[in-house]
């Protein structure tokens, strides 16, 4: 199911936050969101979401307005993991996963069937929250909620997947396993996936496009190692970058450089400075 931007433009009062993005989610890909605080990615995620209203433009899913389509129908094709949410503090993890079935019942108060038994099951297996099923979520670290957010989601049997920030919070190996994830869940079962993504690295090794957003604005589109570049870096970050080629699969390496040295570091044998030294990002 493809899900597409035609010249969105959307924002809060007045203020525009997105302007004329055209991209689109195609079935099987992760398409990476990427750029600094307040370019946008979130506004994005939200109005392909369904949960803001377009200004211009349109989202389409399957070839049709999503704002023309069914609530429940969009809810039951399109999942959203949001970047922050309030935790159901007495709710195990179990029953904040299930919440994800609501969308296929006819009606809220009824119980789960098979089918809801067995998406909850297979959500929390995947991400490795089966131990933790009959913990309340409030007793939970926030990576570990991060996980329980990925779940409910998953449990839903989506057709997108929607995520803003997925591995914050979350540790080195849980990230990759997360990352891990969404790309075997594009490529096994067709999903079509949209994430944003601080860490550069992240990006260009989980995408198979990246969007490069600045000021509301898309700057570049295409594959990692079009998108990532040095130019495009340094317009959209301000910060000089050397961008490298990862040794194993020649995937882009983002290596940020400090003027003067690393700070806080005594960068030449004196202290008093010398060449600048590269500092990986992560």
């Amino acid at each position: 199911m493809r899900l597409e931007a035609d010249r969105l433009s959307a924002g809060y009062r007045e203020r525009p936050a997105v302007r004329a993005v055209s991209l689109a989610a195609e079935p099987g890909c992760v398409l990476v969101l990427a750029g600094p605080n307040g370019a946008g990615k979130t506004t994005l995620l939200k109005a392909l979401a369904r949960l803001l209203r377009p200004r211009h433009g349109r989202v389409l899913l399957a070839g049709r307005s999503a704002w023309e389509l069914p609530h429940r129908q969009v809810a039951r094709w399109v999942a959203f993991v949001p970047q922050q949410e309030t935790p159901a503090w007495e709710l195990t993890v179990e029953e904040v996963v299930a919440l994800g079935r609501l969308p296929h019942r006819q009606a809220w108060w009824r119980r789960g069937e098979a089918a809801d038994t067995e998406a909850v099951e297979q959500a929390l297996q995947a991400t490795g929250l089966a131990a933790l099923r009959h913990r309340p979520v409030g007793e939970l670290s926030g990576g570990e909620q991060r996980r329980v957010a990925l779940a409910r989601a998953l449990a839903q049997r989506p057709r997108v997947l929607l995520l803003d920030e997925p591995t914050a919070h979350l540790d080195m190996g849980h990230a990759v396993s997360l990352l891990a994830l969404l790309r075997r869940l594009a490529r096994q079962h067709g999903l079509a996936v949209v994430a944003s993504l601080h860490d550069l690295n992240q990006a260009a090794w989980v995408a198979d496009r990246v969007a490069l957003l600045h000021g509301g604005e898309l700057v570049a589109l295409g594959p990692p190692d079009q998108v990532l570049t040095e130019p495009n870096l340094l317009r959209v970050f301000g910060v000089p970058c050397r961008v490298l080629r990862h040794p194993p699969d020649g995937l882009p390496l983002v290596v940020p450089l400090w003027a003067g040295g690393c700070p806080g570091k005594d960068s030449g044998p004196d202290g008093a400075g010398g060449e600048s030294r590269a500092v990986p990002v992560g």
